[in-house]
């Protein structure tokens, strides 16, 4: 399990100690950097955010005849009134989906005209220009950069895969990952294991693992590979939730609900 620390940001000044505050006397009409009123852009974002376009950003996205997954994307609009999700739509705007349809994952959001990607390495990059977008708009209109993520990402499942990762698969992929660095293990739409030293890459992946943080010998090739069996056995459970709601799961605990030979099972009957 990996543990951060979380320090005074470099965009916000710490506020000195009081003693500073008394043995300095400051000119008339100084101010310190602590004194200067912050503009947070929530309420900016929540009365603008149907108004902007992100045509611009798109890729030409048409889903082929043999996709497997697509990605479309919400936006958090800051309103704790509103249940309803917000989706960025073909026409490059954004709107709100009822309340209903908000949280089934079987719903045809192609009703709604929502705009879909079909590429992974494109969605990743897709995102990341929007919230280039988002926070370019706030600071050119005198805010600051908003806290936290506005734009995530939902995947979709639309087809089953032609492959079962094994335990050797697994075993070989964490054996060959450097443990100098924190490292994830992800299972795709197609049925393969990965892993992946960018933590926000596995959220555009059906099943994500904790991640083995670095200099802990979960991994590498001095690893005794101790989590090998649970991390196999957590990700056919993983992927059995894909396979039966078409949900992406994050797996930081085996289940064991069912046995291996029974998950294997259950899987290979989606297999095409």
């Amino acid at each position: 399990m990996c543990f951060f620390l979380v320090g005074c940001s470099t965009n916000n000044q710490c506020r000195p100690n009081i003693a500073w505050e008394l043995r300095f006397k400051p000119e008339k009409g100084y101010k310190r950097p602590h004194d200067k009123l912050h503009k947070y852009p929530d309420k900016f974002i929540s009365a603008e955010c149907f108004n902007w376009d992100f045509s611009d950003l798109m890729y030409d996205s048409h889903k082929p005849e043999n996709a497997k997954i697509g990605y479309y994307f919400t936006f958090k609009v800051n309103n704790s009134l509103s249940k309803n999700m917000t989706c960025l739509l073909r026409n490059g705007m954004l709107a709100e989906l009822n309340s209903h349809d908000s949280y089934d994952v079987h719903s045809n959001f192609d009703d709604y005209d929502c705009y879909y990607i079909y590429n992974r390495t494109q969605a990743i990059e897709f995102i990341n220009k929007c919230t280039d977008f988002l926070n370019d708009l706030c600071v050119k209109n005198g805010f600051e950069i908003p806290f936290g993520e506005h734009f995530s990402v939902v995947l979709r499942k639309l087809g089953n895969p032609s492959h079962l990762f094994s335990i050797h698969e697994i075993e070989q992929l964490m054996r060959n990952a450097d443990d100098r660095v924190n490292n994830t293990l992800v299972i795709d739409e197609n049925g393969y294991a990965h892993v992946t030293n960018d933590e926000n890459s596995g959220l555009f992946f059906p099943v994500r693992h904790e991640s083995w943080c670095a200099g802990n010998n979960y991994v590498g090739k001095y690893s005794t590979l101790e989590t090998l069996e649970d991390d196999y056995l957590s990700s056919l459970e993983g992927i059995l939730v894909w396979l039966q709601h078409g949900k992406a799961t994050y797996r930081d605990y085996v289940s064991r609900d069912f046995s291996v030979d029974e998950l294997i099972g259950m899987v290979r009957s989606f297999i095409e």
